[in-house]
Order: C-alpha cells, then structure tokens, then sequence
C-alpha cells in the first residue's frame, strides 16, 4: 500500500507512524 514501515517516527502522543513514500503520514490508521 506503499507505507514503508522501515521508516517510523514518534508524533507527540507517543504513538510510531508509518511514512508514506508520498510524503503523506498515516494517523488515523495506525
């Protein structure tokens, strides 16, 4: 579904999100 699951931050609630190669970052998702 092109989330490169290699590539994770932590937002401020703590909680790790996928990076989309688009450039579009998954939240509610997660």
């Amino acid at each position: 579904m092109g989330i490169d699951a290699d590539r994770q931050y932590l937002t401020p609630l703590g909680r790790p999100v996928p990076l989309v190669k688009g450039g579009t970052f998954i939240d509610e998702l997660v």
